[in-house]
């Protein structure tokens, strides 16, 4: 009788577990200079839309693995990827909230932005760590 008790229980939680473990956070990253690197080739642009989604702000082409917004306004926004000949989006959009409007002309906090496995996966977006100098 224990056995079959098991058995059910397990059946009903085992499949609650997968489904809370692939929750992502889609809390905005905060940045003063959207700027980085994408290893996803030159094939690719990054655009940055406002939080209506309706018009986007900046499309920025990416040279030689890296891209640089300069003078975003301060706001949220969404950023994503795409190919430069096909205006489909290739990942779901990140986040990202504006809190200063910079006029660095150095990428002083780089982020790194990659497409990540999976179909209804996010854009994957994180601060690459840059090594102090000597």
């Amino acid at each position: 009788m224990r056995m079959v008790a098991v058995a059910i229980l397990a059946y009903f939680f085992l499949p609650l577990h997968f489904c809370l473990c692939q929750t992502v956070d889609m809390t905005p990253i905060k940045v003063h200079h959207l700027c980085g690197t994408s290893s996803d080739g030159p094939n690719y642009e990054m655009v940055l839309t406002s939080e209506d989604r309706r018009v986007p702000a900046r499309i920025v082409k990416i040279d030689h693995g890296t891209f640089d917004f300069k003078a975003v306004p301060i706001g949220h926004y969404y950023l994503n990827l795409r190919l430069v000949d096909d205006p489909q989006e290739v990942s779901n959009s990140r986040p990202i909230h504006i809190t200063v409007m910079s006029e660095e002309t150095t990428c002083s906090r780089p982020l790194k932005v990659e497409i990540p496995p999976g179909v209804d996966a996010p854009l994957a977006v994180s601060y690459l760590k840059v090594r102090a100098k000597k």
